[in-house]
């Protein structure tokens, strides 16, 4: 994988991390179950850890 790609990628992951995280803040807002809640911000930790892998 090249650098430009790499770098795309890691774009990639951090607009999918702010989308979850937005999505578990509007479930929040809602009064949402916590399981959707806890779901959603999983997904924005778990976007973010693998920018950290794709930057090392």
């Amino acid at each position: 994988m090249n650098p430009q790609d790499v770098e795309q990628l890691i774009t990639q992951r951090l607009e999918q991390a702010r989308t979850a995280l937005d999505d578990a803040k509007f479930l929040l807002d809602g009064g949402r179950s916590s399981q959707s809640i806890v779901n959603r911000s999983y997904y924005a930790m778990f976007y973010c850890s693998t920018t950290l892998v794709l930057s090392f």
